[in-house]
């Protein structure tokens, strides 16, 4: 196999139901020079009822695992869908969480960009075409930044457009993360040479399963971190973003989203407490005001009258916009 241009990487914990349909996606993608990582996070199966929930309706599995132990169903999924294609490799580990199984991922990647596909999640033919087509047509510009700031519900059909910036910086990334792993690709060079990790302790796993942490924090996190990574390599004006505005990735469940959304509301503390650190060491000066300003901003969230709550954040947000996007 020649030199991969992406890696595709899946992390896997008990989704062995929509597994499947997950890896047809990939295998079935118009580009096809990548590898795709699937990384076992020590998943023991699950029971056969949980085939029957959340299942795309217009898919229909089509590997048998009924009479299989549990253990055994997700070596026979991929066995049986891409056992013989060798762009896909399973990998497996003791459960650590989803940040845990990419930072592994990480260590075997071979491509030149990583991308994230979520194990219950599935991506539409063209998804790395357009990437790679978008990262060509910029290859002028040092470590593009190009991302999918859209994606579709196909349990209803329904769109969701992820709020973010015009002018992608690392201080509106603060306020207004808008990079989540699997909207954006990500250089293999830049994860490498800053040692670039998800952070585990931001999102669920072992013993952490039912943790007041909101889901994705891991994930911005890392977002955050790597535009960080960017910017010191090419410099805060030559920093560039785009967004396809191509919804090609298709998340399982509108009503899972919104519980993981609601689930931990003040969990802003813990993305604040993670990166004031960096931001406040950093050289940018807009980056050092937005870390003074965002933990104020993120102490509204825990405010008991909801309307003040509402009035103090649109207030200190104004300030954090005004002084990030319009001023630095």
């Amino acid at each position: 196999m020649s030199q991969p241009f992406f890696t595709i990487i899946v992390p896997h914990h008990r989704t062995e139901p929509y597994l499947e349909q997950t890896l047809r996606s990939i295998q079935s993608q118009t580009f096809t020079n990548f590898e795709c990582l699937v990384v076992n996070d020590g998943s023991p199966g699950v029971d056969l009822d949980r085939f029957e929930i959340g299942q795309d309706p217009d898919y229909s599995p089509s590997v048998d695992v009924r009479s299989l132990p549990k253990e055994k169903q997700t070596q026979a999924i991929f066995d049986g869908v891409v056992g013989n294609d060798p762009r896909f490799t399973l990998l497996s580990k003791t459960q650590g969480g989803t940040a845990s199984a990419r930072n592994f991922a990480f260590q075997h990647m071979k491509g030149d960009w990583a991308v994230c596909v979520d194990a219950d999640d599935w991506i539409l033919p063209t998804h790395l075409e357009i990437l790679h087509q978008n990262i060509e047509d910029n290859s002028s510009r040092k470590y593009p930044i190009i991302c999918f700031l859209g994606l579709k519900f196909y349990n209803t059909g329904q769109d969701l457009n992820v709020k973010y910036q015009k002018k992608l910086t690392l201080a509106n990334l603060l306020y207004a993360p808008a990079l989540i792993e699997w909207n954006y690709a990500m250089n293999a060079e830049i994860i490498r040479k800053y040692n670039l990790k998800n952070e585990e302790l931001l999102g669920p796993g072992p013993e952490r399963e039912n943790v007041i942490i909101k889901h994705g924090y891991d994930d911005l996190a890392f977002g955050w971190m790597y535009v960080d990574a960017v910017q010191k390599e090419v410099g805060k004006n030559n920093l560039f973003f785009k967004n396809t505005e191509q919804k090609t990735y298709m998340y399982r469940d509108l009503n899972s989203f919104k519980k993981n959304q609601l689930k931990g509301g003040n969990a802003m503390f813990t993305y604040a407490k993670y990166l004031s650190p960096f931001a406040s060491k950093s050289s940018d000066l807009s980056v050092k005001f937005a870390a003074l300003l965002f933990p104020i901003y993120t102490s509204c969230f825990e405010h008991p009258n909801f309307f003040k709550r509402e009035i103090l954040k649109r207030a200190v947000g104004f300030l954090l916009k005004f002084f990030t996007h319009f001023y630095f």
